[in-house]
């Protein structure tokens, strides 16, 4: 029987019909936008179903170009827990029922208030006006206006038309504040842009090349009670805010992986793993050493040879008197105390070797996979981890298609060539998505981006024609000892005749590598390259990857190693930028160049989101 004093766990009995969330989107785009075309918020006991059928018509092409492109929607569940730890308290509104310490005090543990984490209208207005006519920090990492992007995200997302705000030349000043307020200042949340952040730091940011910065797709940082409100309108609290990539720049797709592409700055996920001979690491620990030639690359050479350790790059090697690298820096295992002149040979312990191989070994795995903790866990342990420990976005699903180019002929035969032939570029996607939501709020977004396929012509080198000693050939026995370093004359081996050529040869002279890819990755893969009248008079029929598009270095601090957003790496090599799509690659193909504005976009797009969820919600909400 029970206990008449004991608390009545009452329960809802919700109802649970079928909503039509259909709606038609249409937008226009540039190659390499992520922009998110899809926003729906996700309430516990959701069943969504989204059927999308599209179609996108580029902008009018100079020529029925061989050029290629795919076009991708994917969509994405991001859980409310992971843009804000709070969310839970505030959502069942059980304020005092705190889940983690504010401080050491009981006191610092102040109860939560019902509000979400916002900015007004106001606030954004004005900091985009500031933010436009910083010169110094308003351009992104192609050069384009970043309170212009921003002003195209905050529309995409539905935030509206922030636009006018932003200063973009004399000639378009942009509104100002002071004498031209908007009619309303509603508060705005913040939680659908740091959930369009989220899915670009979980699924198109390369973790080997960017840092990931939580304060563009997380607001733990706001207790809960009276900081609800993001004081953009005082960028001295924020600090960096403006100089760094933050939660209002608009982010861009990568390229596909190709052998210059997929490049990694590392070899491995942190240093290499060494053993200490005597204090010193084992691939510099031999000062000099007299036995007979090189392990590989040959027969042994009669007579001792005198080796010596020196440092190229970040890797440490053997070179012989003459300034000649030992093959792949290993020493000759037939080396024995008697061949040794003048020296005492360093010795290890055997378990000090076995703990420095699984070292490395756990490093390379690290570095295979994802950084977050569903991956790694998966990749070091062998078993499979619930979505729901793992901090991250989950990805539903994604539709993608190829461009067709069609030709459009002018048979108008009275101009100096007869017939004129020009482009239709036509894309034609359609697909399903089906998504539980089971017990968690959260956002589904559906992020759109084109991908061009690029052919090569920078004066980049066939690996062929580089094999001038037997050493450059595979030898089966170093076929599985890691990655390797890429040279960057493969990529641009150009004569120095205009602007963008020196700059790509004073990049290959300084950089004697470009990255790391899988050992003798250039017989595993090849390169689209063009050839002849392509290469100068009829570049507007392809897509060519010049030396203009190493996207070298231009603004936002790309280089600075600081930068949360910036490749992390030591030497002056190639930056995370470079394997983003510049919308300007499609120039050689449209009469219009690509810039800030939503005018020059090349992708005219018409989405039909057939939307049904399923949700624990009356029809009507009427009591009778």
């Amino acid at each position: 029987m029970p206990n008449i004093m004991d608390v009545v766990k009452l329960r809802n009995k919700p109802s649970r019909n079928g909503f039509d969330l259909s709606y038609k989107n249409n937008f226009s785009a540039k190659v390499g936008e992520l922009l998110p075309v899809m926003c729906k918020a996700v309430l516990p006991g959701d069943s969504f179903n989204i059927d999308l059928s599209s179609f996108t018509r580029l902008q009018p092409l100079n020529t029925a170009a061989f050029a290629r492109m795919r076009e991708y929607y994917d969509f994405y569940f991001v859980p409310m827990t992971s843009l804000w730890n709070k969310f839970p308290s505030v959502i069942t509104q059980m304020k005092s029922n705190l889940t983690r310490a504010s401080g050491l005090n009981l006191s610092d543990n102040v109860p939560v208030s019902s509000e979400l984490p916002y900015v007004t209208c106001e606030q954004i207005a004005k900091f985009l006006q500031v933010f436009s006519r910083n010169l110094t920090m308003r351009g992104n990492i192609f050069g384009y206006n970043r309170a212009l992007l921003a002003a195209k995200l905050l529309d995409y997302l539905g935030y509206g038309d922030f636009s006018p705000y932003v200063y973009i030349d004399e000639d378009h000043p942009g509104v100002t504040w002071e004498t031209s307020p908007m009619p309303y200042n509603l508060p705005l949340s913040i939680l659908p842009l740091l959930a369009y952040q989220h899915v670009y730091a979980d699924f198109f940011r390369d973790s080997q090349w960017e840092k990931t910065n939580p304060a563009t797709f997380n607001c733990d940082y706001i207790t809960g009670n009276g900081d609800l409100q993001i004081p953009l309108s005082d960028v001295i609290t924020f600090g960096d805010f403006e100089e760094n990539l933050n939660f209002f720049d608009l982010r861009y797709s990568s390229f596909n992986k190709d052998l210059f592409l997929g490049l990694q700055p590392n070899a491995q996920y942190g240093s290499e793993a060494s053993v200490s001979v005597n204090g010193i690491g084992a691939g510099v620990g031999f000062s000099k050493l007299s036995y007979p030639g090189p392990t590989f690359g040959g027969p042994l050479t009669p007579g001792p040879v005198s080796w010596e350790s020196t440092t190229y790059g970040n890797t440490s090697i053997l070179v012989d008197q003459d300034g000649n690298q030992a093959a792949m820096g290993y020493y000759d295992n037939r080396v024995s105390p008697a061949s040794i002149s003048g020296q005492e040979i360093a010795r290890f312990s055997i378990l000090a070797l076995r703990q420095a191989e699984q070292m490395q070994k756990w490093k390379e795995i690290s570095q295979s996979v994802s950084e977050d903790y569903k991956k790694q866990i998966e990749a070091h342990w062998g078993i499979s981890v619930s979505d729901y420990l793992s901090d991250s976005s989950r990805y539903l699903g994604g539709i993608g298609a190829s461009l067709d180019i069609n030709p459009v002929v002018n048979q108008n035969i009275t101009g100096s060539y007869g017939a004129d032939m020009a482009g239709l570029g036509t894309v034609v996607n359609k697909g399903s998505i089906h998504f539980e939501s089971r017990g968690e709020y959260g956002f589904i977004i559906g992020v759109y981006h084109a991908t061009p396929i690029f052919d090569y012509m920078c004066g980049n080198l066939d690996p062929v024609v580089t094999l001038t000693d037997a050493t450059d050939f595979p030898i089966p026995e170093l076929d599985s000892i890691g990655m390797e370093q890429v040279p960057s004359y493969l990529l641009s081996n150009l004569p120095a005749t205009t602007d963008s050529n020196k700059a790509a040869n004073k990049f290959v002279k300084d950089n004697p590598f470009l990255g790391y890819a899988p050992r003798y990755v250039t017989w595993k893969t090849s390169v689209d390259v063009a050839h002849g009248a392509f290469a100068t008079t009829l570049k507007n029929w392809v897509l060519p990857f010049t030396a203009d598009n190493l996207n070298l270095p231009t603004s936002l601090a790309d280089t600075d190693i600081q930068n949360p957003n910036a490749v992390s790496a030591s030497r002056n090599s190639l930056t995370w930028t470079f394997k983003k799509v510049n919308p300007s690659v499609m120039n050689p193909l449209f009469a219009v160049a690509a810039d800030s504005s939503v005018d020059s976009d090349q992708l005219l797009c018409s989405s039909f989101m057939d939307v049904k969820v399923v949700r624990n919600l009356d029809v009507d909400g009427l009591p009778y």
